[in-house]
């Protein structure tokens, strides 16, 4: 069972939180495509935007058409289910693209899931896309509440943001807080007292990046398989890795590799790291995920799987992957994967001249 440790402020004493776990409902994208979780399976939903391209400058990303479910066995026997929305160009400059993205939840070897998984787009401003990962802490249903109520304050303060006047940074950092709060009012009415992580990126219709992270769930931002950035952890053995201490791998196999030096829920504020892509462009990956997912691949490992396959493909394999690595002692797994890729322009087939009568 995974355990996490969450440190309070004043002590600097861990309070031990267990991740037990509840099967969930998930939302994705933008509209309402909904589908019950079922044991030992795997939820997957991806969105695949092309369409026509935009004035220089702009990007573009936005649901229109029609959605599909359909659903197939996976190796091994476990249940995917799949959502595909069809939508518009994506364009950067002078380049058209497509956006390319996947999500995926698997409750792992617990008895529930904890943790929450959601990408959306914005309903008013084409182009505007939120990626968000929250994992819960906190007993059966103290966790879940936690992620809940991430995913509820996202969604609420997505709603309302504007790409062409509002600050995105400001935008983000008042999602950490907000959720903070409501996190600890949620805790009076728990079992135990709730905490939970929360990693999130913005995609703005110009095509800049941002986001924000407290805890130890990450995001990635992979150019083709080369790692150019994550989130750095905001745990114990992130500590002992920043100041020399011990390296990535022996940080991932470390005893107290689940202890936590900040998340939302405690007593103290949680932190709050941001990052910008100034400019994303085709090749760029965006993998945001929770730890029961990246605790068993190094980057490498990560950026050769985004790189040569599908954002749908990728999801399966590392939820997959993850599990028979985990040797039924996984926790819950949740990741969201965003590929920019280049529209390759169908050439024109040239018109035949017509033959004047009498000429040959």
């Amino acid at each position: 069972m995974r355990q996490q440790l969450a440190f309070q402020a004043h002590d600097g004493v861990a309070q031990r939180k267990a991740a037990l776990l509840e099967a969930a409902q998930r939302q994705f994208i933008g509209c309402a495509i909904r589908g019950t979780a079922v044991d030992q399976g795997i939820q997957i939903g991806m969105f695949d935007a092309q369409g026509d391209e935009l004035p220089v400058g702009r990007m573009k990303v936005g649901g229109q058409g029609g959605a599909a479910w359909d659903g197939k066995n996976a190796t091994g026997g476990q249940i995917i289910s799949v959502w595909r929305a069809r939508a518009s160009t994506i364009t950067s400059m002078t380049k058209a693209f497509r956006l390319i993205a996947s999500t995926g939840i698997h409750k792992g070897d617990r008895e529930y899931q904890q943790d929450q998984v959601a990408l959306i787009s914005h309903q008013r401003h084409n182009g505007c896309v939120l990626g968000v990962i929250a994992d819960g802490m906190g007993g059966r249903s103290g966790g879940r509440k936690a992620s809940d109520q991430v995913m509820m304050t996202a969604r609420q303060l997505f709603e309302r943001y504007s790409p062409d006047t509002d600050d995105p940074v400001a935008m983000l950092k008042s999602m950490v807080e907000e959720a903070h709060i409501v996190i600890r009012l949620t805790a009076i009415a728990a079992e135990q007292e709730p905490h939970s992580t929360i990693a999130a990126f913005l995609i703005n219709p110009r095509g800049d990046c941002h986001w924000v992270h407290a805890g130890d769930s990450r995001i990635y931002h992979f150019q083709g398989a080369r790692m150019v950035s994550r989130t750095s952890d905001h745990s114990y053995v992130q500590a002992l890795v920043d100041r020399g201490e011990l390296t990535e791998a022996e940080a991932n196999n470390h005893p107290h590799s689940n202890i936590l030096v900040g998340c939302l829920g405690t007593e103290s504020d949680p932190p709050i790291t941001t990052h910008v892509i100034p400019q994303l462009q085709p090749g760029d990956v965006l993998m945001a995920c929770s730890d029961g997912v990246w605790h068993y691949f190094s980057p490498t490992e990560l950026g050769s799987v985004v790189d040569s396959l599908s954002p749908r493909e990728a999801t399966e394999f590392l939820i997959e992957k993850a599990r028979s690595r985990a040797r039924g002692g996984g926790d819950n797994l949740s990741l969201a994967i965003v590929k920019i890729e280049a529209l390759v322009e169908e050439k024109k087939v040239p018109r035949l001249a017509p033959v004047e009568a009498g000429r040959p």
